[in-house]
């Protein structure tokens, strides 16, 4: 990668590398992208484990791409910079409050509350858009709601696509369609995935479902689930296919860009994040109903005309929004907060102004797709229903063999509990019989203790005072000897 003259010193915090993911490469791609203009580059990634400053280098070039900028491990930032950036709520508050940077700017590729649970994190990733840092946005809508809800200075981009390695092929394509299938995350509505596929199993068989994105198989008849592919490998995949599939509930992903620009149709949400970045020609948006957006495939798949149009319109929309031309809107808006232009008021309007896609209002698709539906459904239910009779007229017969031995059953068990309440009270009664018995033998041997107990009380009192009378008199006889013979006198 040539360098070019320094032209600034740009520090920039960023999350551990996580293997093909299509935001960490775009930071990486963006770093890239300012070294080739002239930038020095200090990449502070966030530390899992223990790693070296070599050893950070060489996973982001192995999960990622390659670069030559300065590796750090951690955010511990030091130093001065011409610009500092942050990626991410929890990386935005110190970029806030560093003091040795002279400009600062958020790099943000998503809406991080929608990413959270209800709780502290999603309050601070709202906190992060009122910090007073310049937003970049990947994204018109990401512009358009930290503009109105936050009164951020926002600089949109577009979201764009690596034009030398997604392309229209020209080859025939198979009668199948590709969906986005990562379970792992949970903006990627898993959920919603597995049901369309069924739906499109169920109502066009004759179709082929792949699923990719994940080494999760959603074990669905009839699909052919791909795993995780490289570059090259997706871009065949979608040079295969006639319509594509990807689910977009936040910020849009980068998928369906890159679809388009290999001339895949793409089918997707009709939700607001969705209507400010997405063509009205290359794309298809359905409500969040499994119904819907197979009807959208089917008529893709069925409808040349409207398959064509879609077809050369993405690819037309995708002509001027090269990853080349998103980097180098980046390096310039880079370059302008340095030499202290501040971004001002955007007006950003929406790009898709049609209405959603539904089975019920389009007449080439919605009687085949909703009677082969709503047939499925009846003969599920028939079958329920069938079952539950089943399970019904098995539990009658039950009923009527045992009836009898259930009956005695609870006869014998009414009879158990009177002979368990009789011996209980039985036993109750003897034991208050006993206690009592116990009791008047108590109490009567106490009072005859008692009794004698008094009885040699008063002996014993007696006896002192008879004792007392005689030695009084013996005493009195010898001390005075003439009194005893004194006679008396009557």
């Amino acid at each position: 990668m040539k360098k070019a003259k320094t032209t600034g010193r740009i520090g920039w915090l960023i999350d551990f590398p996580i293997k093909r993911s299509g935001g960490h490469k775009t930071f990486i791609d963006y770093a890239n992208a300012l070294i080739e203009h002239g930038f020095e580059v200090d990449l502070y990634v966030r530390q899992e484990g223990s790693h070296s400053a070599a050893e950070l280098l060489d996973i982001i070039a192995d999960y990622l791409v390659p670069t030559t900028a300065n590796v750090i491990p951690g955010w511990n930032v030091t130093g001065r910079y011409d610009m500092l950036i942050a990626t991410w709520f929890k990386n935005a508050q110190i970029v806030a409050d560093y003091p040795f940077a002279a400009h600062k700017l958020y790099f943000v590729q998503d809406y991080d509350p929608y990413l959270q649970m209800m709780g502290d994190d999603y309050i601070l990733a709202e906190h992060s858009y009122s910090l007073g840092l310049p937003s970049f946005t990947m994204g018109r809508w990401l512009g358009h709601k930290l503009q109105s809800e936050f009164d951020a200075q926002v600089i949109p981009s577009f979201l764009g696509a690596d034009l030398e390695t997604y392309s229209d092929l020209g080859q025939t394509r198979e009668h199948a369609v590709c969906i986005l299938f990562q379970p792992e995350k949970a903006r990627r509505l898993a959920g919603l995935a597995v049901k369309t596929m069924e739906t499109i199993r169920r109502v066009r068989p004759d179709l082929t479902v792949y699923s990719y994105g994940s080494w999760v198989d959603p074990n669905i008849e009839g699909v052919e689930h791909l795993g995780l592919l490289e570059l090259n490998e997706l871009n065949a995949l979608y040079n295969r296919c006639r319509a594509g599939i990807g689910f977009s509930p936040t910020n849009p992903s980068r998928t369906p860009f890159e679809m388009m620009a290999a001339g895949l149709p793409v089918v997707e949400l009709y939700r607001d994040n969705n209507l400010f970045d997405m063509p009205e020609k290359g794309v298809v948006l359905a409500d969040a109903d499994p119904i819907d957006v197979a009807a959208a495939v089917v008529r893709l798949i069925d409808d040349e005309a409207f398959w064509f149009t879609h077809h050369q319109g993405g690819k037309e929309f995708m002509q001027t929004r090269s990853l080349s031309t998103a980097t180098k809107e980046f390096v310039t808006a880079v370059s302008a907060q340095i030499a202290g232009k501040k971004p001002g008021a955007k007006t950003l309007k929406q790009s898709y102004t049609l209405q959603p896609f539904t089975a019920e209002s389009d007449f080439l698709v919605k009687d085949r797709v909703m009677s082969d539906y709503r047939s499925e459904v009846e003969k599920a239910a028939v079958l329920e229903r069938s079952g539950l009779d089943s399970f019904l007229e098995r539990r009658r017969r039950f009923e009527t063999l045992f009836k009898p031995l259930i009956k005695l059953a609870k006869i014998s068990i009414r009879a158990l509990q009177i002979s368990v309440a009789t011996v209980y009270l039985a036993i109750r009664d003897l034991t208050a019989g006993i206690a009592g018995f116990i009791a008047a033998r108590v109490s009567a041997a106490w009072r005859t203790a008692r009794t004698q107990f008094q009885t040699a009380v008063a002996f014993q009192r007696s006896w002192k005072l008879v004792s007392f009378d005689i030695f009084d008199t013996l005493l009195r006889r010898v001390c005075h000897p003439e009194v005893s013979n004194i006679k008396p006198r009557f």
